[in-house]
């Protein structure tokens, strides 16, 4: 299915008109989201390292056949927006092409927007004032347990990381079993003030959710302690619940922190 830059949603859901302030009032925001997480899934199986600092795991790349997961995301954005200032407009794209799923670090220049020149115009097409942001971040595996972290090599977006050998302890039960299948989101939300380019304020989402393979009810591999329901849902809910939280501290009364050059 061709990934389409402006989501073709009801918009009713997707945007909400401006309104014209009453007079002496604070003008309403107007907001473009852009989300450039979804294309696909990272699938990190744990392997065991030799002494090198490098990333040793198996990654692999499962595309997916829709924007679902940046849908998810999108309407996140646009509830924590509307909840901060419900006369605020807001409009939301995810991407068309590949390309804009990749290297995107490129689209920062230090504390500067430096988006490519066909996504550029479909952000300022309504004329916002503010851009909120959504891509990949990458960064080192931290796995929440109870008692601290685990996991190793890096995490960039949204997928599995599979470990096979790690035996955990069932909190419920005390049994063991080796092995855990952890869904993680690993996404860094900008806020941009379009007027001039910059970026006002920059938050990251680190979230992971360890399940035991003793969990599984199909046998002992971790892949099978969640069904692909679970799986589905666990993405969507880490979306919608960090993305608002993400969102609502970026737009709040101080909450965005000007970003270094």
């Amino acid at each position: 299915m061709k990934r389409r830059l402006v989501l073709a949603l009801a918009p009713a859901l997707l945007a909400a008109s401006a309104r014209t302030p009453a007079q002496g009032a604070t003008p309403a925001r107007a907001y473009a989201v852009v989300s450039l997480v979804g294309d696909q899934l990272d699938i990190v199986v744990y392997q065991r390292q030799t002494g090198s600092h490098l990333d040793s795991n198996r990654h692999r790349q499962v595309m997916l056949p829709d924007n679902a997961l940046d849908v998810v995301a999108l309407r996140a954005a646009r509830a924590a927006l509307k909840a901060a200032d419900a006369r605020a407009s807001v409009d939301l794209l995810t991407g068309s092409t590949p390309d804009l799923f990749t290297n995107q670090t490129r689209f920062f220049d230090g504390g500067q927007l430096k988006l490519p020149p066909e996504l550029e115009a479909a952000v300022r097409q309504s004329r916002p004032t503010h851009l909120v942001l959504l891509t990949k971040y990458h960064a080192d595996a931290r796995l929440r347990m109870g008692n601290g972290d685990i996991g190793s090599g890096k995490l960039q977006g949204l997928g599995f990381y599979i470990d096979r050998d790690t035996v955990l302890v069932l909190g419920d039960t005390g049994g063991q079993a080796a092995g855990f299948i952890a869904p993680f989101a690993y996404i860094e939300v900008s806020l941009v003030d379009l007027a001039t380019s910059t970026v006002v304020g920059r938050t990251v989402i680190v979230e992971t959710r360890v399940v035991s393979a003793g969990r599984s009810v199909e046998g002992t591999d971790p892949w099978d302690a969640m069904t692909a329901d679970q799986k589905t849902n666990a993405l969507r809910g880490m979306l919608t619940e960090q993305v608002q939280r993400a969102v609502t501290s970026l737009v709040a009364p101080g909450g965005a922190a000007p970003v270094a050059p």
